[in-house]
């Protein structure tokens, strides 16, 4: 009796979170585009206020921020492709050697680390492919900005 009442609290607060953090994660991401993009316009308002002439384009591209590199992204996709990989890995070992039915149900937890895995191998894929794609417009921008 009292072992069914916790797989049943376990299972209500697993999908509490399961379903409320990303629902979190968007409402806060959302809030702080909505908050940069009214900043944005407060200073662009501001310096129309002060300067009748109008809005340069030098100053409407000093709001924006800064774009990154190339190999920035390449190399953000590698740090991406490494968590995932690794934790799917993790998962996946850990579902097989663990194997109980709590947290094994229908091979759900499995199916999560393969997923995880998947992710892992096509962002790894991604950076190499695109490292050896771009390997010219990685040395341009290398030599701009040397």
């Amino acid at each position: 009796m009292n072992s069914f009442w916790i797989n049943d609290v376990t299972e209500l607060l697993a999908t509490i979170l399961l379903v409320s953090i990303p629902i979190v994660c968007a409402i806060l991401y959302f809030r702080h585009r909505t908050l940069e993009t009214n900043r944005r316009a407060e200073i662009m308002l501001r310096a129309m206020e002060k300067n009748n002439e109008g809005v340069s384009n030098e100053m409407l591209q000093g709001l924006n921020a800064p774009q990154k590199s190339l190999k920035e992204r390449l190399m953000s996709k590698l740090l991406w492709g490494i968590l995932s990989l690794v934790s799917g890995a993790g998962i996946t070992a850990s579902a097989l050697l663990i194997g109980d039915d709590i947290f094994y149900e229908e091979g759900f937890i499995l199916l999560i680390g393969l997923a995880l895995l998947g992710v892992g191998v096509a962002f790894m894929i991604y950076f190499f492919v695109g490292r050896r794609m771009l390997s010219k417009e990685l040395e341009a921008e290398k030599q701009s900005q040397s």
